[in-house]
């Protein structure tokens, strides 16, 4: 038989290590390791880790698989620690700013450097004032090269304000420290900094922290429930209070209001800010219940004037529309009788009393000589016809004599406000935060107010108008503009509801609350009734009572609206002590965002007694773009008490992947309310870093394989063809007992599988290209052997984790790197004839790179590859003149531009086999240089007669 070629070109098919390398696909490889076969038609060195070109090292204590995150903002300066914003100039007086004598902050300020350019900075020291555009900081001075407005400059002890940063954006990085720190620093990528502390969340040590982001702001959480830590917020505020810059509240420091520009972290959930106090009447009333830091929001019930008033002292007569008078009476306990009388005044015997009110009517009495019938609601039995006279109304109660007495008299049941049944009312207020006014829970006063409450002293004497009609007053703390007020303690808070419900004048039996008006933090206030209202302007001025609030004021109610309940607005019931993860030792495991909502996992949460509670198989799901809003109501539970827990969440393609350590439940969320579409037992993974997503899927690894959803199916990455690639055996070994962990390597569509996020396994790898659908692996230490955070990508889409308690940060490098454990085994060939004798004449390899390390074994007939070949003796074209034998036999640099075909003579015979195999490998201490690769082998060959 005629010689033949062999030619193996293509090796995308990757490693298959389950089936046996005679049967194997005649692109795949027996063994591979440190090596890529993704680039069809050659195999090159495998990549690794490298230094990040950015971040540098930022020590801190890594909690294994946990603690790293990437969030991008519109904003700068997202790496200011919250103690920067603001100080106390403690250079030299008359500074001006500038660069040759620039304002110079205090000691504690540690600025980031040049983080502060394009914010503003303002003198809000009394008697000074102006702003300027910051040019340039160190991390103690700041110059602004233009002047402050007005013409104001620096002092000693003058105090600073920065706000607005630019709108030129930047990445950030959040590392978590949760030893003794027990905080998160933050790096910007414009300024290359990393600040420790940005963020603190509690004081618990060991937290296990969830991450998720929405619309620009942060969220964390301690997954491991740490009792002294808290759920937390950071994002940018960007919101003026009390006013809209043009109108608004115009006292010392605010003009037409105040602008808050900054970034800031609190606790996450919407809490109800604690209600100052209710008050009624007089102005003067509101001083009793001024507001403060320890209650920032107040309501005052302010009376409209002569309302539906007559005053019948002057001869006048009552109509159907009148609601209140005053008048002269004669008032008699016998018969509980109310008599018009002339004796003091020029009123009438018969000044209409059946036009004022019928019987059934409830009525109150103000101002009568005798106390014992004032501020006392009485129910009208009798009413004279206009044609009687004296006019006599009777009531049903019992009345105290008092003759000649000058009255006012309220007819209660004319006013809307009114109800026999239920005669107090309560007032609520919650809180709204952000620009999508998540709500929280009622703050709710203690005041009951009774009908008398509504009464109010008014110029010309005392004159009571009753529930007819009033404004509601809202005041919110201002404070001293400087270092005081809401919008320094809170400046999340963007408004509050104030709702009212009925109730008996105990407070027993209370009714639905309803919401009447709604204060908007720039806007001011707006009724809320069947018509939608324009907001009415916060008051320029303060209030007389109540200097240091802002003050807004709706317009005339005459009767409630019974239109908004609060499970309306807020979405939940008021029954709940809290809304989201409130408080210390509440939070979740794992967190995601779909569809506007964020879905968190593994929860422990109030209760609607506020008692915390674990749900270690529970989902919540947030308000529709409220995502720090959850209610304990909300859970989605797919299974409960069965022996596990929600370890992981993903979704792709309207579907949620909920993981256990056992299972995958996947969930469908492409309608309002959820359900399960299938479980999956042998699916679920031990930690959070198991589970990656991809840009059209989510992969996950356990001990039993790696597995991709697709949006459509469960593929098992093991399999191809209905052929299973990785031996199992193997793969328990390469997992051993560690906790492995997932990551995605955008730029080349790849999967890397690391063995352990701890120090107990080796630091090996397999990568799976999900374009060749191959496998590959990497040899210890292609992965640092070192405690590793979670993988995550940043914004070159590079995959990135930090390491040791040195914290630095590295990337996957996919450039090839040098390997002195480079293994490339093909396929046990027999050339299509296993039958068949052959006879082997030789081998060409075409490869160009170093090849002084690389050693090539050949095996037959299922032998393990260890026999060698001549040495080639020309660098120049590759020939061998069959002498020398040795595993290195190509030790020729090939240059990194041509490629060299290698003619390798076997140093013994090779006949009367069946197969033969090739080995390509590093000697295992020598590396493989970076530039080595391998185009084609080709076999010379001949099949032999058959005997």
């Amino acid at each position: 038989m005629p010689k033949q070629v062999y030619k193996i070109d293509l090796f995308h098919g990757g490693l298959n290590s389950n089936s046996d390398p005679r049967d194997i696909a005649d692109n795949e490889l027996a063994d591979s390791s440190d090596i890529v076969v993704s680039e069809v038609g050659k195999i090159r060195m495998l990549g690794g880790t490298a230094a990040h070109a950015d971040p540098a090292a930022n020590a801190a204590t890594i909690e294994p698989g946990y603690g790293l995150f990437y969030f991008s903002h519109d904003r700068t300066g997202g790496n200011v620690h919250n103690d920067d914003y603001s100080g106390m100039h403690s250079g030299s007086n008359n500074q001006d700013g500038s660069a040759s004598n620039p304002m110079i902050d205090d000691t504690p300020a540690t600025f980031p450097v040049d983080a502060l350019i394009g914010a503003t900075i303002t003198n809000y020291h009394s008697g000074k004032g102006g702003s300027a555009t910051i040019t340039d900081n160190t991390a103690t001075n700041i110059i602004h090269s233009t002047a402050l407005t007005g013409g104001h400059d620096w002092d000693i002890g003058n105090i600073y304000l920065i706000t607005d940063f630019p709108v030129t954006g930047d990445d950030y990085l959040v590392l978590a420290d949760p030893g003794s720190g027990v905080d998160l620093d933050v790096y910007s990528r414009e300024t290359d900094t990393w600040v420790s502390g940005v963020i603190d969340y509690g004081s618990t040590v060991g937290a296990k922290l969830a991450f998720y982001s929405a619309d620009g702001i942060l969220r964390i959480s301690d997954g491991n429930f740490g009792a002294g830590n808290t759920t937390k917020w950071y994002g940018y505020i960007h919101r003026r209070f009390f006013g809209d810059g043009s109108t608004g509240y115009d006292e010392t420091f605010f003009e037409d209001g105040k602008l808050v520009s900054r970034w800031w972290t609190s606790d996450a959930a919407p809490v109800a800010i604690p209600i100052k106090g209710v008050s009624t009447g007089v102005a003067s009333n509101v001083s009793a219940h001024a507001t403060d830091d320890s209650g920032e929001v107040a309501v005052h019930l302010e009376m409209s004037n002569n309302v539906n008033y007559e005053d019948l002292t002057t001869g006048t007569s009552a109509t159907q529309t009148t609601s209140t008078i005053q008048v002269e009476v004669d008032i008699l306990a016998s018969g509980n009788s109310i008599t018009a009388s002339t004796t003091l005044t020029a009123t009438s015997v018969t000044p209409g009393f059946a036009q004022f009110c019928s019987a059934g009517d409830k009525i109150i009495i103000f101002e009568s000589d005798e106390g014992d019938n004032n501020s006392t609601v009485f129910t009208v039995a009798t009413v004279t016809a206009d044609t009687a006279s004296p006019h006599v109304i009777t009531t049903s109660e019992t009345l105290t004599d008092s003759a000649d007495d000058t009255v006012q008299i309220h007819n209660l049941s004319r006013s809307g406000w009114f109800d026999p049944n239920r005669q107090g009312w309560q007032i609520g207020v919650s809180t709204l935060y952000d620009e999508s006014k998540q709500e929280s829970e009622l703050s709710i006063s203690s005041t009951v107010l009774k009908p008398e409450d509504f009464f109010r002293t008014y110029s010309g004497g005392n004159k009571g108008y009753g529930q007819h009609s009033f404004n509601i007053l809202g005041l919110v703390f201002a404070g001293n503009a400087k270092t005081t007020g809401l919008w320094i303690t809170d400046p999340r808070v963007s408004g509050f509801h104030i709702y009212m419900r009925r109730c008996d004048t105990d407070g027993e039996n209370p009714q639905q609350w309803y919401l009447q008006a709604e204060i908007d933090i720039s806007m001011g206030i707006r009724a809320i009734g069947t018509n939608v209202e324009e907001y009415n302007m916060w008051i320029s001025a303060d209030h007389p009572s109540d200097a240091d609030s802002a003050i807004c004021r709706t317009s005339q109610l005459k009767e409630p609206s019974l239109i908004h309940t609060f499970e309306d607005s807020a979405g939940y019931q008021n029954i709940s002590k809290s809304i989201g993860f409130s408080g210390a030792g509440s939070g979740f495991k794992t967190a995601v965002v779909a569809n506007r909502s964020a879905y968190v996992g593994n929860i422990k949460i109030k209760d609607v007694n506020g008692a915390l509670q674990h749900y270690p198989d529970a989902i919540l799901k947030s308000f529709v773009n409220k995502f720090d809003s959850f209610s304990s109501d909300r859970r989605i539970e797919v299974e409960i008490s069965d022996g596990d827990e929600i370890v992981a969440l993903e979704t792709y393609a309207d579907r949620l992947l909920s993981f256990k350590k056992r299972k995958m439940n996947l969930i469908n969320i492409s309608q309002e309310i959820e359900f399960l579409e299938d479980t999956f037992p042998h699916k679920g993974v031990s930690h959070s870093a198991s589970v990656c997503r991809t840009d059209f899927g989510v992969a996950w690894v356990n001990t039993t394989g790696v597995f991709f959803y697709d949006g459509q199916k469960v593929n098992n990455l093991f399999e191809k063809g209905g052929l299973q690639l990785i031996n199992q055996s193997n793969w328990e070994t390469f997992i051993g007992a560690g906790t492995p962990m997932i990551g995605y390597i955008p730029k080349k569509r790849q999967l890397i599988v690391v063995d352990d996020i701890t120090t107990g396994r080796e630091g090996a790898v397999y990568i799976f290209d999900l374009v060749t659908q191959s496998w590959t692996k990497g040899s210890d230490d292609t992965i640092h052997d070192q405690i590793k955070t979670n993988f995550i990508t940043d914004w070159n889409g590079d995959l990135v984790y930090a390491h040791t308690s040195t914290g630095t940060v590295v990337k996957w490098d996919d450039d090839a790197a040098t390997s002195a454990s480079m293994v490339m085994v093909t396929k046990d060939i027999d050339f299509g004839l296993p039958a068949v004798r052959k006879k082997i004449y030789k081998v060409y390899i075409t490869y160009r790179g170093v090849a002084t390390h690389v050693q090539v074994h050949y095996g037959v007939d299922g032998l393990a590859p260890a026999l060698t070949f001549n040495n080639i003796t020309s660098g120049t074209d590759g020939s061998s003149t069959g002498s020398g034998s040795n595993a290195k036999c190509i030790p020729y640099d090939a240059g990194v531009t041509d490629w060299l075909k290698a003619e390798l003579k076997p140093s013994a015979s090779i006949n009367n086999i069946s197969s033969f195999q090739l080995k390509i490998s590093g000697d295992g201490s020598n590396a493989i240089a970076t530039d080595f690769e391998i185009n084609d082998i080709s076999i010379v060959y001949r099949i032999k007669g058959v005997k």
